[in-house]
């Protein structure tokens, strides 16, 4: 039976790294080129030697991993190659301090230690070059901590998207660094110093129809700072040390028009250059997304099955007079491509004690009311693989006054745990309105033609728009069609005017910036909209855009720039940009070695 591991030196060197690194020094700053994680990652994970006759382990991590679900780490299959079995590793869990050797053990509540049970690698692995780079553990007892959620295909897709790359992705390891004025040296990276705390740097996702270096693997992510500031001389990248870790987007940061409040796992560090600089070229991720059937079996298979549920709310908008009542529905999906769910939660719940919750038909759902705002609700039957099912519920409302409120659904999975939490909960706006609501969007924006749509649109099912006025703002000077509905009020700003928009009406307009010959230009484009009387739902009234355009070479010889206008009935925002010239594009890739990050 294994020992509980303590905290001891071991006279071992990882990667030509010695212990010393770490024992000597202060708590480091920088990856390269990165910085002590700020983040918060309860689910970044360490793998740790350990010597079961001894009772000890290695303090330095030999690969990073990421916590999934309770019982689960995911890391790369290649960490685990060189006799590693699970009888000879440690997982630590939630905490981005290693701890000094030189030091009594820290106390085991405060350093989450694991053994593994399981330890699966992919069956189609054979190494790092030719992709199924991943591999998962199963601990010996289930974390406490928060899971990662794994990146959806929704996600992937606006990460596929030119204008939505820049410092769209994070990396975390404790991998070789270059920080707190240790020699680093990158012809010679693999001997480089390790930092005590979890270190983390921003990179650029690069979408694969922008790659133009040798064939990669099926199923790999790329990311890169191609454009380093001056205080990182060495680039930026994951070194030696930092595989099996995380490539996320964090909590709360916006990627094209998706935001999300958990993190999510897009890729998982497994190979780049030698010197560890993504200035030179990208650095490869195994793409988690790919991954999640041979997930799905292989925690079935070790009798701990995960599973994707997603809920759904009903997604018309809902504008309704106060003092009124409304139905609306919600969808419960079970996107696990193979494994079942036997029953699960929903909680139900509004912003305003003034509403109440109930179902509005008999349902498969045991509910119980917590107070006016919030229903629990249990399913009474199990939703299959690759299926959904959909109930109806009503709010009542009792205020009666003009207001915006909001509907909550949560979904838990009850017997098993989900690897993807970050569908698991969705949100129901209700605008209780005596007026019209109009709102604006930056949307459709085509990086090639230089194109984009602003669409305005009356919400309100019931209240006509009067003198609705769009102002559109750049910071390149403006030309536009004089019609009488236009003005300019500045060299980089435009408003325009029509009478009335009706009820659910709405007006699109299709913009063309030009492009130069050869180099990208960036355009900061601002709308907003106004209209006579009051609106009760301001948050849509104004909307914002970089637009990166590619160069005019690019386009195909037959693609003739010029504005356009779309549907609806106002001659407004028919406009030309001027063009601005800057420096921009991407640079052909082409890889010098591709060496293990571990």
């Amino acid at each position: 039976m294994r020992q509980p591991a303590t905290l001891v030196t071991l006279a071992l060197f990882l990667l030509g790294s010695p212990l010393t690194n770490i024992a000597t020094a202060a708590p480091s700053a920088k990856i390269i080129g990165g910085d002590n994680a700020t983040i918060d990652a309860p689910w970044m994970s360490g793998l740790h030697s350990y010597d079961p006759d001894a009772g000890t382990y290695s303090i330095l991590t030999f690969c990073g991993g990421s916590l999934i679900a309770p019982s689960w780490v995911v890391t790369a299959a290649h960490c685990l190659e060189g006799g590693v079995t699970a009888e000879t590793l440690l997982v630590r869990v939630d905490n981005p301090d290693l701890g000094p050797i030189h030091s009594p053990p820290i106390p085991p509540e405060n350093q989450p230690q694991y053994f593994v049970d399981v330890m699966t690698v992919h069956p189609s692995y054979t190494n790092f070059l030719n992709g199924f780079d991943i591999a998962l553990l199963k601990l010996d007892t289930p974390s406490s901590a928060t899971p990662i959620s794994i990146a959806d295909q929704t996600l992937m897709n606006q990460l596929n998207i030119n204008g939505n790359t820049t410092n769209a992705v994070d990396i975390l390891g404790w991998g070789v660094y270059d920080g707190d004025g240790t020699p680093f040296s990158p012809d010679q990276a693999a001997n480089g110093p390790r930092p005590r705390l979890l270190q983390q740097a921003t990179l650029d996702f690069l979408p694969l129809s922008n790659y133009r270096g040798d064939d990669i693997p099926a199923n790999v992510v790329l990311a890169q700072k191609r454009v380093p500031r001056l205080d990182q001389p060495n680039g930026v990248d994951t070194c030696f040390g930092d595989s099996g870790g995380p490539l996320l987007v964090p909590a709360d940061r916006t990627i094209g028009t998706l935001t999300r409040n958990i993190a999510q796992l897009v890729g998982i560090t497994s190979f780049g250059n030698s010197q560890c600089n993504s200035t030179n070229e990208s650095g490869a991720y195994t793409r988690a997304a790919s991954y999640t059937d041979w997930i799905e079996l292989a925690t079935a298979d070790a009798g701990d099955p995960l599973s994707d549920l997603r809920v759904r709310l009903n997604g018309d908008y809902h504008d309704i007079l106060p003092d009124s009542d409304t139905v609306f529905s919600v969808t419960v999906f079970n996107d696990s491509s193979r494994n079942d769910v036997a029953n699960f939660s929903l909680t139900l719940q509004t912003d305003s004690n003034d509403s109440s919750l109930e179902p509005s038909s008999d349902i498969s759902l045991a509910c119980t009311p917590s107070g006016l705002s919030t229903l629990n609700c249990t399913s009474t039957a199990a939703l299959n693989a690759l299926s959904e099912i959909t109930y109806q519920f009503t709010v009542n409302e009792q205020q009666g006054d003009p207001r915006a409120a909001n509907v909550k659904a949560d979904i838990t999975a009850q017997e098993k745990d989900d690897y993807r939490l970050a569908n698991n909960s969705d949100t129901f706006s209700i605008n209780y309105t005596d007026g019209p609501d109009v709102g604006i969007n930056i949307e459709n924006i085509n990086m090639l033609y230089g194109k984009f749509d602003i669409i305005v649109r009356n919400r309100s099912d019931f209240f006509a728009a009067n003198n609705v006025s769009v102002t559109f703002t750049s910071d390149v000077a403006l030309e536009w069609n004089d019609t009488s509905e236009c003005a300019a009020t500045s060299d980089f700003s435009v408003t325009c005017i029509t009478s009335t928009l009706a009820p659910l009406a709405e007006i699109n307009r299709t913009i063309t910036l030009p492009a130069n010959t050869s180099l990208n230009l960036n355009y900061e484009i601002d709308v907003s909209v106004t209209h006579d009387g009051p609106d009760n739902n301001g948050v849509n009234d104004s909307d914002d855009a970089t637009i990166i355009v590619l160069p005019s070479n690019q386009r195909p010889t037959s693609f003739v720039a010029s504005s356009s206008s779309g549907g609806g009935s106002a001659a407004w925002l028919v406009l030309v940009i001027t063009t601005l010239l800057t420096s921009a594009g991407f640079s052909r890739l082409h890889r010098q070695s591709a060496l293990l990050k571990s």
